[in-house]
C-alpha cells in the first residue's frame, strides 16, 4: 500500500481516538490499513477517494462491515450489508451445538437466517450431505443469504441442499426436522434498548434485534409450539438468546411440552443458548 495512505490512517486514528474508541472499540491502525488494502483494487476513485469515503464512514458509527461488505464467521467471509445483522463470534457456539447433532441426511432448519451464516456454516462444516431450509421475514436478508450461498456453494458436501424462503418462524415449513437452529430477535424493544450499543441500534436491522415488549412471550410460545410440531423424534431445538431471559424461556418451553430444556453457556461463561428436545 502507498506510504501516504498508511500515514493518513495513522493521523486519522490519532486525531479521532476518543470518538473511535466509543464507536469502534478495539479498532487499530493495522485494521484500518488492512481494510483499505483489501478494498483498493475493487474501488474506483483512487486511494485518496477511498480513504475519504472510509474515514467518512467511521464518522457515522455504522458497522465497518457495511463499508467493506464482508464479515468473517467461523473463519469464512460472508457478505453483509444494512439488511442483515453482522455475525457475532458468540454465535459460532450455536454452530458447534448444531454440528454435534448433524448426521448424514439430517434435515436442518434455520429460523431467522439473516446472512445465512449459521445454516451455511453448519452445512460446510458437517462434512456430510444435509438437507437444509432457511427462513426469514426479510426479502432483503434472503437476497444476502442467497448470495452467500452462491459464494460458498463450491465448498458444500456433494448432495447437500440449502433452500431459502420467506417465512415467519416455522410457519411455512412442511416436513420433519432433525435440528431447528435459530438466532432470533431476543431483545425487548423498550426494556432492553439501553443494553444495545447505540451504533448497533441505529444501523443494524431492528426487526432482527427486537421484539415488542408486550408480545415477547407470545412470540416465543408460538415459536416453541411450531418447533414441537416440526421436530422429528430425537430432534432438537437450538437457539441463541439473551442471558437474562433464557431461564424463563426454558420454563416456557417445558410448559408447552418439551421434554427437556436447558440453558448452556458460551466461552465467556455467560448463559447464551437454549437446547430443547421433544418428549
Amino acid at each position: 500500500m502507498d506510504a501516504s495512505l498508511r500515514e493518513s490512517c495513522r493521523r486519522f486514528h490519532a486525531a479521532s481516538g476518543a470518538a473511535l474508541a466509543e464507536r469502534y472499540p478495539g479498532l487499530t491502525v493495522r485494521r484500518m490499513i488492512d481494510d483499505l488494502a483489501h478494498l483498493l483494487p475493487r474501488r474506483r476513485g483512487g486511494a485518496d477517494g477511498l480513504a475519504r469515503a472510509y474515514f467518512g464512514h467511521l464518522g457515522t458509527g455504522a458497522p465497518l462491515e457495511h463499508f467493506t461488505g464482508t464479515a468473517f464467521f467461523y473463519g469464512r467471509p460472508f457478505h453483509v450489508d444494512g439488511r442483515v445483522l453482522v455475525p457475532r463470534p458468540e454465535t459460532e457456539g450455536l454452530v458447534e451445538l448444531a454440528l454435534a447433532r448433524a448426521r448424514e441426511g439430517s434435515v436442518v432448519v434455520d429460523v431467522g437466517t439473516g446472512s445465512g451464516n449459521v445454516v451455511l456454516t453448519v452445512a460446510l462444516e458437517s462434512g456430510v450431505p444435509l438437507r437444509a431450509f432457511a427462513f426469514d421475514t426479510s426479502p432483503g436478508a434472503l437476497e444476502a443469504a442467497r448470495w452467500n450461498h452462491f459464494l460458498h456453494s463450491f465448498g458444500l458436501p456433494r448432495g447437500t441442499s440449502v433452500r431459502f424462503a420467506e417465512g415467519d418462524r416455522l410457519g411455512s415449513f412442511r416436513g420433519a426436522a432433525d435440528v431447528v437452529v435459530s438466532n432470533p430477535p431476543y431483545l425487548k424493544e423498550r426494556a432492553d434498548l439501553d443494553r444495545v450499543h447505540p451504533q448497533v441500534a441505529a444501523h443494524e436491522p431492528r426487526e432482527a434485534l427486537f421484539l415488542p415488549d408486550e408480545g415477547y412471550g407470545a412470540w416465543y410460545d408460538a415459536f416453541f409450539r411450531q418447533a414441537l410440531r416440526a421436530l422429528a423424534p430425537g430432534g432438537v431445538l437450538l437457539m441463541e438468546g439473551h442471558e437474562d431471559r433464557l431461564e424463563g424461556l426454558a420454563e416456557r418451553a417445558r410448559a408447552l411440552g418439551f421434554g427437556g430444556a436447558d440453558v448452556l453457556r458460551d466461552l465467556a461463561g455467560r448463559p447464551r443458548y437454549l437446547r430443547a428436545a421433544p418428549p
